[in-house]
């Protein structure tokens, strides 16, 4: 006989608990544990050994009644057990019971137990194992073990989730790593098999992959590795996770269904469970499904919902208070728990979580025991009711009697939670009161009195109370809870209490609800900015909490705790959106608890807030939190829209610069009132020279007091006089109250005489000047500058020249092509930064081209103190540093802002006629040609002209397809093919297209192809009423089907079309104009991408002669349409020549 399994002690302490594992081995000692049964078994694929692969254990423990044990214990030690007494059907932990059987199999190395006495549903981890029919002297307990059983199968909840989030997760989301290995396969090919580590801390290598999935969807706890027990409701898995746990049981399944099916049959084929979900609207869709019935007959498939066909009858005995159970309708089904749904004659009806199974193990019990019917006694009625009869009425019909009914007692539940604080400890009790009949879920409850009614127990709510209450940091006693600890307080006082409250009434006492210290309000952080400092101020309010522990709390914030203890005791909570978006804004500020002053006060510079300012408008991340006071918001508001600013436009300029140009100015207006620096970054081509001038003459030259024609941009001699060399700057006399240092432009060698003629076009009253020359003459130059406006100096003399520069005090600092400055370990940089103005800012169309760096360096000469030093900025995110550039960094497109539409793109797609294709155009064509010069011949082409037009519609038609109008036409069309290149295309871009053609035939064509290509499209000719056009439009702008197709008269006015990219021209308009109109269909306002127009045509036909003719006439197109007829009939006598190149 093989050795039975056992396992140590120290792994008894560790799933049961150090406790329940002393409690078993005191029940062992005073000999109240029986072994019953002992079994040993060999895995299918396990080779001969004489070790076996798995131990079952039944037994019975004696400790107020009698309870039945059962265990398996596998070859790697993993345990699953089960127990009849309420703490494990309450809460699935490994009672002191399964403790006592697991001590007297290892005291008795596997036992030597008696003739085996099975309790149903021990046999089985899946379902109750079979009930023997017992001869009629034994009825009473055949009756027993079957009533027993029932309860054992609707006794059972339905697990906990094991995906986190599904309740308030106070349980542990557990690490789990996942790993894909090969192995060879039986036909010789690799296949690839999944492998799994978890753990709480660091995932370990889970032994057996499959018990550990099966203990997971049970429920239940096991051991899967040497250094981690895994407990349902201490663990979780991540959404991730959680969804490769369930295709991977969904595998176990498929496995299952395998390895249980006969001989394979040739004339069906299994479907795996796994794959049942996605096969059944299918086969409802289908036209003709049969399934097969229990007696062998057919009927037609219908998947439904609702009771299955079974009646349950409980009748009463009036003499000795017992019940009887009867069943009708068990040999019509046919229970596929696999599935989770049932059989019942036609009809395949899915039922609740966990129905299947249930029904399956009550046929199972029907089977084995073969009952008419089940006497349920006295003592075993309000369990049966409370249990079983709950879980039967979602099966079928359930039936009471009279005489039974008026014993029951059906009335709602009234929970209660009592809270005390005892000695530094929380203690909670619970009671379940039905009527007047009070039950504590913890205790033991006396039998029922004869007579007494048979209360009927809401379990379910009894269930999810009890499952809130089972935390790790919740120990239960006899009689009720207790929580030691300052952090178990908190977590269940603050988060559990919520949870209970819909579902119970709770009761505190006064120590209890002083404990937490809930806010009214949340926290604040009040700004005040007074416009002549860069400095804020900051005042922290935490509502009841004092100032002087403000700071103690921000600290307990940013160590991420959940709550802080005041100096009262109270626990205040730390948690909640507001607490978190307080959190967010001082880490995104840069404000640390450190720095608050004693009265909660810090002092923030402006421009760390800024960043931010985004945030901290309505509906902002930070609003809840933040309140800026009046001068501040005014700030805010201002650099975020410069659009709305008050500064008014140089007289000179407001009738030549853009809208946006005019937002760039008072941007660089605003930034320096509240004396920022900036870049102004627009792309290429979009003016910002002429913006930066708009700012140096509304700073040099105010409208209120303009020095209008002063100077002509010419330059002035050192006397004063004008029409001197450009580069001297006149010294005349200014009021040295009144007088503004010069403003300094820095710009690259080849363009600083571009800048002065661009202040002479513009700024004519500016005085410039360039500093440029030998040595000599630029040491003048700047000798001489005082009666300046603005010095235009190249990047290279700046360089050489910086220390006559160094003590100078500027104006405005100009840095035009920032770029020239990106690396700040050049001496060109250097030299910039030396630089000394009451306003900076840089003009480049490329701030940044290589690295993030390049930024860095820019500011650091536009606007110290904006970014950290250099090795800080480099471990910035780029979301952070584009956050807080972003305010100070101002950039638009041309694509943005030179046109209210993005760009159009137009090509032409040639394609060659097919053989059979342009054997049937040529044989058309030379009819066409003898025809029309027949006609022109003899001076009747008025007369004929409706006949060759129609001719060339033809030739026309023939490109297109053939099929349009030659009967039985079975051959191909080289356009038509070309076109289907062109959707496949589309579809792989991820692109959108209308598709127009003048022919509804021809779209009808192409409905038909991608039909049958199961391309989703929407169609609109003439014939679509005008609700329906609207809708259609709606539909496809909001991203429904990839294609419209639209024929060119009905669909190419009134519709607004923007969700499309891409036209389609599939055939050519005599007018270019309606083409226009069909391509506007996309390219309009609201349109954000590029637009693609395709012109399809047929090389070498009359579609290459009728787009030469378009081109050659666009402009002179009114003149060959008459009015109130159609183009085609406009055509006059040469173009018909030319089209049939006659």
């Amino acid at each position: 006989m093989s050795r039975a399994l056992t396992v140590p002690e120290r792994v008894i302490a560790l799933l049961c608990g150090p406790g329940a594992a002393a409690a078993g081995r005191s029940l062992w000692k005073e000999g109240n544990v029986r072994l019953t049964r002992r079994r040993n078994e060999q895995r299918e694929d396990a080779p001969s050994s004489s070790h076996p692969a798995v131990t079952r254990y039944e037994g019975r423990v004696k400790e107020h009644g009698i309870h039945e044990v059962a265990a398996e214990i596998d070859e790697d030690g993993s345990v699953q057990a089960e127990c009849t007494c309420g703490d494990y059907a309450r809460s699935g932990a490994y009672c002191r019971h399964i403790a006592a059987l697991l001590v007297a199999v290892l005291e008795t190395d596997g036992g030597e137990p008696e003739q085996p006495v099975r309790r149903p549903g021990m046999g089985s981890a899946e379902s109750p194992a079979e009930v023997s029919s017992a001869p009629d002297g034994h009825a009473a307990d055949r009756d027993r073990l079957l009533v027993g059983g029932l309860m054992e199968v609707f006794g059972r909840s339905v697990p906990r989730p094991s995906r986190a989030g599904v309740y308030a997760e106070n349980r542990q989301e557990l690490k789990v790593e996942w790993r894909l290995e090969w192995i060879p396969g039986a036909a010789g090919e690799n296949l690839l098999a999944a492998g799994m580590s978890a753990g709480t801390q660091r995932p370990a290598e889970v032994r057996d992959i499959r018990g550990f999935l099966e203990r997971i969807r049970r429920g239940e706890r096991c051991v899967p590795t040497r250094s981690f027990r895994y407990e349902p409701v201490r663990h979780c898995f991540s959404p991730a996770d959680d969804e490769v746990i369930r295709s991977l049981l969904g595998v176990m399944q498929d496995e299952k269904l395998y390895r249980a099916l006969p001989a394979p049959d040739t004339g069906s084929l299994p479907i795996p469970p796994a794959l049942w979900e996605g096969l059944l609207p299918r086969l409802a869709a289908a036209p003709s499904v049969l399934v097969e019935r229990p007696d062998g007959t057919t009927e037609p498939f219908r998947p439904g919902a609702g009771p299955l066909p079974l009646v349950f009858r409980l009748r009463g005995d009036a003499e000795d208070g017992a019940c009887r159970l009867e069943m009708d309708g068990l040999e019509q089904v046919v229970p596929l728990p696999a599935y989770g749904c049932a059989l019942a004659g036609g009809r395949l009806i899915r039922l609740a979580a966990g129905g299947a199974e249930r029904l399956a193990a009550l046929m199972r019990l029907n089977d084995s025991a073969g009952w008419d019917g089940i006497r349920i006694a006295e003592g075993q009625t309000g369990a049966f009711m409370d249990t079983v009869v709950p879980g039967l009425s979602l099966l079928g019909r359930v039936e009471i009697d009279d005489s039974l009914a008026r014993r029951i007692l059906r009335t709602p539940l009234r929970a209660r939670l009592y809270l005390d604080r005892v000695r530094e400890r929380l203690l909670a009790g619970l009671e379940f009161q039905y009527g007047d009949y009070v039950f504590n879920p913890l205790e033991e409850q006396e039998p029922r009195q004869d007579g007494s009614p048979i209360v009927v127990r809401d379990t379910e709510a009894e269930e999810r109370i009890l499952a809130l209450m089972d935390q790790e940091a919740v120990l239960r006693t006899e009689s009720g809870f207790i929580m030691s600890g300052e952090e178990a307080e908190f977590d269940f006082l603050h988060d559990t209490v919520p949870l209970l409250e819909p579902l119970l009434e709770v009761y505190a006492t006064t120590a209890v609800k002083e404990r937490i210290r809930i806010p009214s309000a949340p926290p604040r952080i009040r700004m005040s900015w007074e416009d002549k400092t860069d400095w804020l101020e900051c005042a922290f309010e935490l509502e009841g909490i004092p100032r002087q522990e403000i700071a103690e709390v921000l600290a307990a914030l940013e160590e991420k705790r959940r709550y802080y203890r005041l100096k009262s005791g109270a626990l205040a909570p730390l948690t909640g959106e507001a607490f978190q978006s307080l959190l967010a804004f001082m880490n995104e500020a840069g404000v640390r608890a450190a720095d608050l002053q004693e009265a909660a006060k810090l002092h923030l510079p402006v421009n760390a807030l800024l960043p931010l300012a985004g945030h901290l408008q309505e509906n902002g991340e930070f609003a809840a939190v933040v309140r800026p006071d009046a001068g501040l918001r005014r700030l805010l508001h201002e650099i975020r829209h410069p659009e709305d600013g008050a500064d008014p436009l140089p007289s000179s300029l407001a009738p030549v610069l853009r809208d946006y140009q005019r937002t760039g100015f008072r941007w660089l207006k605003t930034l320096a009132r509240y004396r920022f620096g900036g870049v102004l970054a627009d792309d290429m081509g979009l003016g910002k020279t002429i913006q930066a001038i708009a700012f140096l003459l509304s700073e040099h030259r105010p409208e209120n007091s303009s020095g209008g024609e002063e100077g002509n941009g010419k330059g002035w001699d050192a006397k004063g006089g004008k029409g001197a060399d450009a580069r001297e700057p006149a010294r005349a006399a200014k009021d040295a109250d009144n007088a503004l240092p010069p403003s300094l432009v820095v710009a690259p060698a080849s363009l600083v005489y571009n800048w002065l003629a661009e202040l002479a076009r513009f700024a004519p009253g500016l005085k410039a000047a360039v500093i440029d020359g030998s040595p000599a003459e630029r040491e003048r130059l700047l000798a001489n500058a005082d009666g300046a406006d603005v010095l235009i100096v190249s990047y290279p003399l700046l360089r050489r020249d910086i220390r006559k520069y160094r003590g100078r005090r500027f104006h405005t600092l100009l840095l035009d092509e920032a770029q020239f400055i990106k690396n700040a370990a050049t001496q060109t940089a250097q030299a910039v930064k030396q630089l000394s103005a009451a306003h900076r800012f840089g003009l480049t169309g490329t701030p940044v081209e290589n690295a993030k760096e390049e930024l860095w360096s820019i500011f650091g000469a536009v606007f110290p103190g904006l970014f950290p030093d250099k090795q800080a900025y480099h471990g910035m995110p780029r979301e952070a540093i584009a956050r807080k550039a972003r305010p100070f960094l101002l950039r638009r497109l041309r694509s943005e802002v030179l046109t209210e539409l993005p760009e159009r793109i137009e090509s032409v797609q040639t394609s060659v006629l097919y053989p059979e294709q342009k054997k049937l155009y040529l044989a058309y064509l030379a009819r066409l040609q003898k025809e029309t010069l027949k006609a022109l011949t003899r001076d009747e082409f008025g007369v004929n002209r409706i006949r060759v037009l129609a001719g060339l519609t033809r030739l026309r038609q023939l490109c297109c397809h053939p099929a349009l109008f030659v009967e039985g036409y079975k051959g191909g069309s080289a356009k038509f093919d070309q076109l289907l290149e062109i959707v496949e295309e589309c579809r792989s871009a991820g692109k959108r297209a209308l598709i127009f053609s003048q022919f509804t035939e021809m779209l009808d064509l192409i409905r038909r192809e991608l039909a049958r290509r199961a391309v989703p499209f929407f169609y609109l000719d003439g014939s679509t009423p005008p609700e329906e056009r609207v809708r259609l439009s709606e539909r496809y702008n909001r991203g429904e089907s990839e294609f419209f197709l639209i024929s060119l008269k009905a669909g190419g006015t009134g519709l607004n079309l923007t969700g499309a990219d891409t036209v389609i021209l599939y055939d050519l308009w005599w007018n270019p104009a309606v083409e226009e109109q069909a391509a506007g269909r996309a390219h309009r306002m609201g349109q954000k991408r590029v637009v693609q127009v395709i012109r399809m045509l047929a090389q070498g036909t009359v579609e290459d002669k009728m787009f030469e003719l378009q081109q050659r006439k666009r402009d002179l197109i009114d003149a060959l349409v008459q009015p109130g007829s159609e183009d085609l009939a406009a055509l006059g006598e040469q173009e018909i020549r030319d089209l049939l190149s006659l």
